[in-house]
């Protein structure tokens, strides 16, 4: 008597061989799509510390350019200070 859980007409052989077809082709069209997302997302993380060194650059230079209008600022108020020390 005949085992009527295989497929008719394939062999164990003829199966495995097609399903390791299947596999190959699978990992053939996924291999490609896998490789374009690591490369776009390691393209998105270049360009967030891109970004991030020129937020710190745009904040350094303005840090440089408020700290003679600060200095300038603590002259004259010590000279007020002065000025209110004299008086009193």
């Amino acid at each position: 008597m005949q085992d009527k859980s295989w497929a008719v007409g394939q062999s164990c052989v003829e199966r495995k061989e097609r399903f390791m077809g299947v596999i190959f082709w699978i990992v053939l069209l996924v291999l490609p799509v896998y490789g374009l997302v690591l490369y776009n997302s390691l393209i998105n993380t270049k360009n967030a510390v891109s970004e991030a060194w020129a937020n710190i650059g745009v904040l350094l230079k303005q840090r440089h350019e408020a700290l003679p209008k600060l200095v300038d600022t603590c002259k004259h108020y010590m000279q007020y200070e002065k000025s209110m020390h004299d008086l009193v």
